[in-house]
């Protein structure tokens, strides 16, 4: 424990044999074991060093240490940590089981999550609670939002059909190819942004990014093993388009964008459909879930 101890800034966990957490061994705690064995008057008792050192751990630690589920967020847990005497806390599974020690200065300035924007680069389009993360990079093809960043970061905005092609020549130029499954994804929104190729905002780059993506994932062996861009492509726009299979609150929800210019707050989301007919079969619905939007 005193090794542990010396390792880990002055704290030891006792933990019990079915793992979960018995108590912490600190400097207060050793100071109260030393105190017990000397007793009231120390000058008339001599304690060798070895005598302490050979006193069980149970008997030397703190147990009333406070505990946290590791799947609690520390927003949530933030009040009850600053009402704590303590300076560390249990952290436990949801079994109970010991998982680590985390010190009440750890949580009060925690690491932040390091994020890439991919396919987006406004504030309003991006997770929840963005402004807590560490941004890294923001790699897109549409137009310029208000990003800001503390720090200078990697921001690449093309002339491209897809983000997909800009994330497939990362890939390539960093030497690399991508696992088939992920290949497939990739270009199946390649194809899906740029309708197999078709569209007025497809360049030659998206066309060589197709050809490099299928090579990755239709190779032998690979769930899409055999498949073409174009026979898969379809494939992609057919189980893309339609809106006889959603609820009118999906439809106006699917890839949906908020954006403010001109003083108005605005979002924008499309669905494609293969024949207008359905929109007309669906339209007063349709104008429903846009009015409870």
């Amino acid at each position: 424990a005193w090794e542990i101890a010396l390792r880990t800034w002055g704290i030891a966990p006792v933990i019990n044999e079915d793992g979960t957490p018995y108590g912490l061994i600190t400097g207060a705690s050793l100071f109260t074991l030393i105190s017990k064995k000397i007793g009231p008057r120390p000058r008339q008792q001599e304690l060798p060093i070895v005598e302490i050192l050979d006193t069980p751990c149970r008997e030397s630690c703190k147990t009333n240490i406070p505990r946290f589920q590791a799947n609690n967020r520390i927003r949530d847990s933030l009040n009850r940590i600053l009402r704590e005497e303590g300076d560390d806390f249990w952290v436990v599974d949801e079994n109970g089981l010991y998982l680590g020690v985390c010190r009440q200065r750890d949580l009060l300035n925690p690491p932040r999550l390091k994020v890439i924007l991919v396919d987006h680069n406004e504030p309003r389009q991006a997770l929840g609670a963005i402004e807590e993360t560490e941004l890294l990079e923001i790699l897109d093809h549409h137009r310029l939002g208000n990003s800001s960043t503390h720090i200078p970061i990697r921001f690449t905005v093309d002339i491209v059909g897809s983000t997909s092609t800009l994330v497939s020549e990362q890939i390539e130029e960093a030497g690399l190819s991508a696992p088939p499954a992920l290949a497939g994804l990739m270009l199946a929104g390649l194809l899906s942004d740029t309708l197999i190729l078709t569209s007025p905002t497809t360049t030659e780059r998206d066309h060589k990014a197709a050809e490099r993506l299928g090579r990755w994932a239709f190779i032998r062996g690979a769930p899409l093993a055999g498949e073409t861009v174009q026979s898969y492509g379809e494939q992609v726009l057919r189980a893309s388009s339609g809106i006889d299979s959603r609820t009118p609150d999906e439809v106006v929800n699917t890839d949906l964008k908020i954006y403010e210019a001109g003083g108005h707050h605005f979002a924008i989301a499309q669905a494609e459909v293969t024949d207008l007919m359905q929109l007309a079969e669906h339209l007063s619905k349709l104008k429903e879930a846009l009015t409870t939007l």
